[in-house]
């Protein structure tokens, strides 16, 4: 290809996709390969203001080091500021357990984004080129992968923007032979023993005897499904509208069994909720199972509950809090819960606000507890003469397991229930002609700025 033709390639690209802005400054990821050597200066020619950003891993000795020098000479050349930046890499392997490839990722991306930021660049520009998208089609696919995973690389994720996927690996080369700019080779990217280079160095030349255009006819089948997909998101999320279903807690999100009922739809909204896709086919599988089955992601909860399936993050039990003397005390984010003393008054005036109580103050046993409701709990519901499990209590009032996770008690000293909170005192503890003291307990949401 011709280097007119590959910078209009390029351009046509970039335009078609909106991907870059005249005027804005840009990082580019240079490692001083033919790939980003040939992104920073297709941009340099195209007239966008960029400074180039090294990251020397520190993995491969003084290849590494040689890396380095000549991205500094290249950008002192074209008198294009260039940020470095070493890592040590194998520290962080060791700290995180992971692999090294995804060290280097990890760190890599976290420093362009704080250089992003600290400088005011608009993205971070990368020089994946069609040939990448291609082998992230193999990989998934040998992983197992659902419609997206076959849509290959995208041309823009947040901040990160790839300019070049729309030319292969070969233009690459032709365009940098053209104009007499060398670059370096990265010798481990010769040596077939991550998956990556198995696929770019076995099984791609296998692939291309059979058909010499497969990357190109790859890619293609790529765009195509991207369009597929956009258009099945679109019904996916008309899907998800119908189905979404009221519930009284503000953290949980409720929808109707069916959208289970289709795998695509199912398996769509799972995965926005880290369930993998093993857990997204067995929960689809058993759309049907009874009321109380809970399933968990690294993230979050999902509940069947009666016609519905409802989806919270991980609940984390909250520590007991000790009410040691009348006050208002902070519970979690925005509740709170107040007790006040009060001399019993002639005229008592009963208050119909589920969520205020009134005890004989006489007969409680300092310091009290709001804790969680716990399933070993028994008291004597308000009216009764004898004792319930406070599980049993509960599901009497249709209160789902979600719910009854975040159930607050208030106990006394010697953890006997006084109330449930938003529901029912313990008939021990209730205001009698014989009363001369009472504790209101309130519990309330109070917004602080």
């Amino acid at each position: 290809m011709k280097k007119v033709d590959f910078l209009d390639t390029v351009a046509a690209f970039i335009a078609g996709n909106g991907l870059l802005q005249k005027g804005a400054l840009y990082l580019v990821g240079l490692s001083g390969g033919a790939d980003s050597v040939a992104l920073l200066l297709v941009m340099r020619r195209l007239g966008y203001r960029v400074e180039g950003v090294h990251c020397n891993f520190h993995l491969r000795g003084r290849e590494s080091d040689r890396d380095e020098v000549f991205c500094r000479d290249l950008c002192r050349k074209w008198e294009v500021p260039l940020h470095t930046v070493h890592f040590d890499t194998m520290a962080y392997v060791e700290a995180h357990h992971v692999s090294v490839e995804m060290a280097a990722r990890q760190l890599r991306y976290d420093y362009f984004e704080r250089l992003r930021t600290d400088v005011g660049a608009e993205d971070i520009l990368v020089a994946h080129h069609m040939n990448d998208s291609v082998e992230t089609v193999l990989i998934n696919m040998v992983r197992g992968t659902g419609l997206h995973g076959l849509c290959g690389i995208q041309p823009r994720n947040g901040h990160v923007v790839r300019p070049l996927l729309c030319v292969d690996r070969q233009m690459i080369l032709d365009f940098l032979q053209s104009e007499g700019q060398d670059f370096i080779t990265d010798s481990s990217n010769l040596v077939p023993d991550v998956m990556r280079n198995k696929i770019r160095l076995q099984v791609i030349p296998l692939l291309e005897q059979i058909n010499p255009s497969f990357i190109q006819g790859i890619s293609d089948m790529a765009d195509r499904l991207k369009s597929a997909a956009a258009l099945l998101d679109g019904v996916v999320e008309q899907t998800l509208s119908a189905a979404r279903r009221e519930d009284s807690m503000p953290e949980v999100e409720a929808f109707d069994r069916t959208v289970l009922s289709n795998d695509y739809v199912g398996h769509a909204l799972l995965s926005r909720y880290h369930f993998s896709p093993a857990q997204c086919a067995a929960i689809c599988r058993n759309r049907m199972a009874e009321t109380g089955t809970l399933y968990e992601s690294p993230t979050h909860q999902l509940l069947f509950d009666r016609d519905n399936i409802l989806i919270q993050p991980l609940f984390v039990v909250p520590k007991p809090l000790r009410l040691p003397v009348d006050g208002k005390y902070v519970l979690q984010g925005d509740d709170r819960l107040r007790l006040t003393l009060l001399d019993r008054p002639e005229t008592m005036a009963w208050s119909a606000d589920p969520n205020t109580a009134s005890l004989d103050a006489d007969r409680v046993e300092w310091p009290l507890t709001v804790r969680v409701a716990d399933r070993a709990d028994r008291f004597r519901p308000l009216g009764m003469r004898g004792t319930k499990l406070l599980s049993d209590f509960l599901t009497d009032r249709k209160m789902n397991r979600f719910a009854k996770m975040r159930q607050l008690v208030v106990t006394d000293a010697q953890n006997r229930i006084l109330w449930v909170v938003g529901h029912r005192i313990d008939d021990r503890y209730k205001v009698t002609d014989d009363t001369r003291h009472i504790l209101r307990l309130e519990y309330f949401q109070e917004n602080i700025p």
